[in-house]
């Protein structure tokens, strides 16, 4: 059997160059690549033969790489300008906030005040008497009496008595006069007090919210490289192309460099 070149896989099973698919987050178009890799390398044979293990092969290779392809795509595209070598953003953020709170209270009232009063008289021209004859008389009476007993008695038998009467006799007279006249009566019907009163209540509330955000871009060269060195880096980096290296490892990792 002889032995098939990567032009000729390319031709019989197209298949082992699928996974080229997981470079397009690289920039990487896949059937750009396999036409590259073809056209630069067609004549030269692979170290395996087997296609199954040559796909496997192909597969695990895209897979170990394709972070830093994707990284170096990311840089190569970044914006910049390529005639300054100093770039400093700066962003700063003021935020104030304050509040007032108060209430208000009015207060507002009336009093009324008055009185009603009604007088009268009242006359009474007699004499009153009043008499009192008390005639008051009590007594008291007692006695004590002691009793002893004979030797050969077992009775007792009065031995002597002592009796006290007090008597008490009160006896007089009480009279009372008094006259009424010339009398006069006088009162008040009543007094009263209105008194009408309200509040007015209310509250005032503000809050305020204020957010500065200052942004500051300072770019330009700082004059440690001239404008002439910097432009003639960059037509270096511009020089560099991505398939150009992913083809070049493909060809010392899979191919024979045998011309």
């Amino acid at each position: 059997m002889g032995r098939i070149t990567i032009a000729g896989w390319y031709d019989y099973m197209p298949e082992i160059f699928d996974d080229f698919s997981y470079l397009a987050e690289a920039g990487i178009m896949p059937e750009n690549l396999k036409r590259q890799i073809v056209m630069r390398y067609g004549d030269l044979y692979t170290y395996h033969q087997d296609p199954s293990y040559i796909k496997q092969n192909i597969h695990d290779w895209v897979l170990i790489n394709r972070d830093n392809w994707i990284k170096k795509w990311q840089a190569y595209t970044t914006e910049y300008k390529p005639l300054e070598n100093y770039n400093r953003t700066e962003e700063s953020t003021t935020t104030e906030n304050g509040g007032w709170s108060g209430t208000i209270e009015q207060t507002t009232g009336a009093t009324d005040a008055g009185s009603n009063s009604t007088q009268g008289s009242v006359t009474d021209d007699g004499t009153n008497s009043n008499t009192t004859t008390p005639n008051l008389t009590s007594s008291n009476s007692g006695g004590i009496e002691t009793q002893v007993s004979a030797f050969n008695d077992s009775s007792y038998s009065p031995s002597n008595k002592t009796i006290d009467t007090t008597s008490n006799t009160q006896s007089g007279t009480t009279q009372t006069t008094g006259s009424i006249g010339n009398s006069q009566t006088s009162g008040s019907g009543g007094e009263y007090d209105t008194t009408q009163s309200g509040t007015l209540q209310g509250s005032d509330s503000r809050n305020t919210n204020n957010t500065q955000i200052t942004n500051s871009n300072v770019h330009g060269n700082i004059g440690v490289t001239t404008s002439q060195q910097m432009l003639q880096a960059e037509m270096e980096l511009r020089s560099w192309v991505l398939y150009d290296e992913i083809c070049a490892m493909f060809e010392s990792t899979f191919l024979v460099r045998v011309y």
